[in-house]
């Protein structure tokens, strides 16, 4: 997995995300895996994405001590959790997680179940599944397009 990081390209950072994601697997087939579905559905899925941005600081970052900094905020060490930084990224980042959530919940199946009560046909439940699902996608690529000023971070080498 640290080779996997150094693919990636010659730096700290990135050999540090590939061996936190080659821990993070280890974890899981050694048993976090039992763990993971003993908790909520809900509680799983918001561990599973705070997992994986503390991967995304750490790829993001060119120095090991920029990615440590901005993690020591996540987790409220050094300046605490909330600064006006903190506030402009939320301000401006905060649906996009939101819609992720969403895309990750069964709302296919929700709404299936919903049709069936309503004595409606399952293909209307299929197609209202997959239209809400091509909306979140829509917006969240819409989204992101608006925001195309910032660099695709594989320019940044």
């Amino acid at each position: 997995w640290g080779l996997t990081g150094l693919w990636h390209g010659a730096n700290w950072t990135f050999i540090l995300w590939g061996l936190y994601y080659g821990a993070l697997l280890t974890i899981d087939l050694l048993g976090g895996r039992k763990l993971t579905k003993a908790l909520p559905g809900a509680v799983s899925r918001v561990l599973t994405l705070a997992l994986v941005m503390v991967g995304w600081v750490i790829f993001y970052y060119p120095t090991l001590g920029q990615a440590f900094s901005h993690l020591g905020a996540m987790f409220g060490f050094g300046q605490g959790l909330m600064d006006e930084n903190a506030l402009g990224v939320i301000r401006t980042y905060s649906v996009l997680p939101v819609i992720y959530f969403l895309l990750s919940l069964p709302t296919g199946e929700w709404l299936k179940t919903l049709t069936a009560r309503m004595n409606l046909s399952p293909r209307v439940g299929e197609i209202a599944g997959a239209l809400v699902m091509l909306a979140l996608a829509a917006y969240s690529v819409i989204f992101i397009e608006g925001l195309s000023s910032n660099p695709f971070i594989y320019f940044q080498f």
